[in-house]
Protein backbone atom coordinates (compact mmCIF):
# COMPACT_ATOMS: atom_id res chain seq x y z
CA UNK A 1 0.00 0.00 0.00
CA UNK A 2 1.55 3.32 -0.77
CA UNK A 3 1.73 5.87 2.55
CA UNK A 4 -1.50 7.90 3.09
CA UNK A 5 -0.53 11.40 3.39
CA UNK A 6 -2.92 14.31 5.41
CA UNK A 7 -4.73 11.61 7.50
CA UNK A 8 -5.25 14.62 9.96
CA UNK A 9 -7.01 16.62 7.18
CA UNK A 10 -9.05 13.32 5.68
CA UNK A 11 -10.31 12.37 9.73
CA UNK A 12 -11.10 16.33 10.02
CA UNK A 13 -12.90 17.14 6.68
CA UNK A 14 -14.73 13.68 6.68
CA UNK A 15 -15.90 14.39 10.57
CA UNK A 16 -19.49 13.96 11.19
CA UNK A 17 -20.20 12.75 7.57
CA UNK A 18 -21.36 9.48 5.99
CA UNK A 19 -18.77 7.01 5.94
CA UNK A 20 -18.51 7.75 2.05
CA UNK A 21 -17.19 11.37 2.83
CA UNK A 22 -14.02 9.53 4.41
CA UNK A 23 -13.35 7.60 0.57
CA UNK A 24 -14.13 10.99 -1.08
CA UNK A 25 -12.08 13.29 1.40
CA UNK A 26 -8.86 10.39 1.14
CA UNK A 27 -8.94 10.59 -2.98
CA UNK A 28 -9.39 14.72 -2.68
CA UNK A 29 -5.84 14.88 0.13
CA UNK A 30 -4.21 11.59 -2.52
CA UNK A 31 -5.18 12.45 -5.88
CA UNK A 32 -2.50 10.30 -7.46
CA UNK A 33 -4.05 7.30 -5.79
CA UNK A 34 -5.87 4.87 -8.12
CA UNK A 35 -9.32 3.33 -6.63
CA UNK A 36 -8.11 0.25 -5.54
CA UNK A 37 -4.91 2.49 -3.49
CA UNK A 38 -8.01 4.31 -1.80
CA UNK A 39 -10.02 1.69 -1.50
CA UNK A 40 -7.19 -0.43 0.30
CA UNK A 41 -6.45 3.15 2.17
CA UNK A 42 -10.48 3.73 3.16
CA UNK A 43 -10.21 0.01 4.91
CA UNK A 44 -6.70 0.45 6.67
CA UNK A 45 -7.75 3.90 7.91
CA UNK A 46 -10.90 2.51 8.83
CA UNK A 47 -9.62 -0.29 10.86
CA UNK A 48 -7.14 2.59 12.92
CA UNK A 49 -9.96 4.64 13.37
CA UNK A 50 -12.09 1.81 14.69
CA UNK A 51 -8.93 0.65 16.92
CA UNK A 52 -8.46 4.24 18.32
CA UNK A 53 -12.55 4.71 19.14
CA UNK A 54 -12.95 7.73 16.84
CA UNK A 55 -15.52 5.36 14.86
CA UNK A 56 -18.48 3.67 16.01
CA UNK A 57 -21.14 1.95 14.20
CA UNK A 58 -24.48 2.33 15.02
CA UNK A 59 -27.42 0.28 14.38
CA UNK A 60 -30.75 2.09 12.48
CA UNK A 61 -32.85 3.90 14.43
CA UNK A 62 -30.35 4.19 17.31
CA UNK A 63 -30.74 7.32 19.90
CA UNK A 64 -27.72 8.90 19.26
CA UNK A 65 -28.19 11.96 18.21
CA UNK A 66 -28.07 15.35 20.77
CA UNK A 67 -30.33 18.00 20.34
CA UNK A 68 -32.68 20.63 22.88
CA UNK A 69 -35.33 18.13 22.99
CA UNK A 70 -32.71 15.34 22.97
CA UNK A 71 -29.86 16.79 25.17
CA UNK A 72 -28.69 13.06 26.51
CA UNK A 73 -29.71 10.47 24.38
CA UNK A 74 -29.87 6.94 25.24
CA UNK A 75 -28.07 5.34 22.69
CA UNK A 76 -30.29 2.37 22.21
CA UNK A 77 -32.62 1.83 19.42
CA UNK A 78 -35.87 3.41 19.70
CA UNK A 79 -38.73 1.81 18.76
CA UNK A 80 -40.14 4.04 17.02
CA UNK A 81 -37.40 4.13 14.29
CA UNK A 82 -36.49 0.14 14.09
CA UNK A 83 -37.59 -1.90 11.67
CA UNK A 84 -38.44 -5.61 12.79
CA UNK A 85 -37.37 -8.26 10.85
CA UNK A 86 -39.10 -11.37 10.69
CA UNK A 87 -37.09 -14.58 9.10
CA UNK A 88 -39.57 -15.53 6.79
CA UNK A 89 -40.65 -19.80 6.70
CA UNK A 90 -39.13 -21.62 3.91
CA UNK A 91 -40.92 -24.97 3.15
CA UNK A 92 -38.70 -27.04 1.19
CA UNK A 93 -39.79 -30.24 -0.61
Amino acid sequence: MKPLEHIDEIVRDSFGLWVSGLFSAIGSWNPSLSFEERKESFFWLIEQLLRAGKVKFIAPGADCYTSPDNPHPSHKNSQRNTIKHQPKKIDIM
